[in-house]
């Protein structure tokens, strides 16, 4: 393998299943993988790479959803920062499929989490998920629709919007909360484009989307809206997203 030009050695560990490449680094010095694994999603840039996971949609759902009431947004391979071995993703945002519809509910038991993409679950035998924090914190940083309640509005603001980035050890979430009453486009930070992240595409605009509505017979308890953005994941971290769960 040593004798082999790296072009073709980056294309055949490319054939390679991701679950493959946690062990290759004892083999092979860590620059040689990374720009392997590179290699890999970048020619799977059509391809989501992860799933940002819901586990509630009666407290933050998007169109997608499964039997055990969860709501995903896909997220695609954008570009590499190899002097942080950050990968940065973007949600695909010609199809509107960048947010997700906060409820005006008070269950606050779920989670926000990270995945590999259903179609990389279904051919990987072993995965794992990170979490990302509470569904409730992203909950209450929105007013209610409604006066009053049990479950502390004295702590919500009458906020107009307001950007978010979570940290997680390994993770990087840039985003943006619209209430669903405000109007029109909200200017952009043009510095979040700096610091190695990506810029948005041009034609991006950070407004409350268009609505869709629910198949559901329950009214509507849409307070808000969680903007996805961007998303930047380390490779270690990537990688335990496919390493064995026992």
């Amino acid at each position: 393998m040593d004798r082999l030009p790296f072009e073709v050695l980056l294309q055949v560990l490319g054939y390679l299943p991701l679950s493959s490449f946690q062990s290759l680094y004892y083999v092979f010095p860590q620059g040689i993988i990374d720009e392997a694994l590179v290699y890999k999603l970048r020619n799977r840039k059509d391809q989501a790479m992860i799933d940002l996971i819901s586990t509630n949609l009666h407290e933050l759902s998007t169109p997608i959803s499964n039997k055990r009431n969860e709501s995903s947004l896909s997220l695609y391979f954008n570009s590499f920062d190899s002097s942080h071995r950050y990968i940065w993703t973007l949600p695909d945002f010609n199809k509107q499929s960048h947010y997700f519809r906060v409820k005006d509910a008070y269950v606050s038991h779920g989670k926000l989490l990270l995945r590999p993409h259903e179609e990389d679950r279904m051919k990987e035998k072993n995965f794992r998920q990170k979490s990302l924090g509470s569904l409730w914190d992203i909950r209450k940083s929105f007013p209610p629709t409604r006066a009053g309640s049990f479950s502390g509005a004295s702590e919500y603001s009458n906020i107009k919007s307001q950007e978010l980035i979570i940290y997680k050890s390994g993770c990087i979430l840039d985003s943006c909360l619209i209430p669903s009453s405000l109007t029109g486009v909200i200017p952009l930070d043009k510095k979040k484009g700096s610091n190695n992240r990506p810029n948005l595409p041009s034609t991006y605009q950070r407004k409350a989307p268009s609505a869709w509505t629910p198949s559901s017979t329950y009214p509507d308890l849409t307070c808000g809206y969680f903007l996805v953005e961007r998303l930047a994941i380390s490779i270690p971290t990537f990688l335990e997203l496919y390493s064995s769960s026992n």
